[in-house]
């Protein structure tokens, strides 16, 4: 299984039309058939995300590497509670991604890079976000939980097997392309940190650094 955190901008917004944002991902196809299939997952915290899609959710982001929403008051009778705001925007947030789903699991990761450096403090929000979440009546409507990326692929190959031809968007879309280039917004595109062709991408590195040597030596 592979998550992917970053896809185009104009792609997202296909991904959500279509309910495509789970895919199985099928490549060198022309080599390997379908031995090598990948279902695909990509990440979107659509509206209600602060810096990128593989992170917490907007509001959430507590952590000491992270403190771009402190405080974080979680007892109703303290000054400046907003708590439950926040776990009405998340069910927001989660309500509108499922309407844009295949299926009825949704993998939301809460962390990022260098996060959990205070591990306690983290779990203790996320703790009281399952308990306000359960007393605002939402788990009536959609269950939340701790889970792993191993407990969220079981439940996708249950729903893969349950399948019948004549459900509504049955199976995964096929994808034997890349997502690159990514673009993080219109005409801001990112390339170059991955890619197949390690030694022609070095070939064309020492060859251009030839070329503006040459240019500087023969400039008038």
């Amino acid at each position: 299984m592979l998550y992917y955190s970053k896809v185009n901008v104009a792609e997202r917004k296909e991904m959500r039309k279509n309910k495509t944002r789970t895919q199985v991902w099928r490549p060198h196809e022309e080599n390997l058939g379908k031995r090598k299939d990948v279902l695909a997952i990509t990440m979107d915290s659509q509206k209600n995300s602060s810096l990128a899609s593989g992170c917490w959710p907007q509001g959430f982001w507590v952590d000491q590497n992270y403190l771009q929403d402190v405080p974080m008051i979680l007892k109703k009778n303290q000054t400046g509670y907003h708590f439950d705001k926040l776990v009405k925007s998340l069910y927001e947030e989660v309500s509108e991604y499922l309407k844009n789903e295949r299926t009825e699991h949704v993998f939301r990761p809460f962390g990022c890079d260098m996060a959990y450096v205070d591990a306690e403090m983290n779990y203790i929000i996320t703790d009281q976000l399952l308990a306000t979440w359960k007393e605002l009546g939402f788990s009536d409507d959609i269950e939340i939980k701790y889970s792993t990326p191993t407990s969220y692929l079981k439940q996708m190959q249950t729903v893969n097997q349950e399948w019948t031809d004549d459900a509504p968007h049955a199976g995964w879309p096929l994808r034997r392309d890349g997502t690159f280039p990514y673009g993080s917004a219109p005409d801001v595109y990112e390339n170059g940190f991955y890619t197949t062709r390690p030694q022609l991408k070095k070939d064309i590195r020492r060859v251009s650094q030839k070329f503006h040597s040459t240019q500087r030596m023969v400039a008038k």
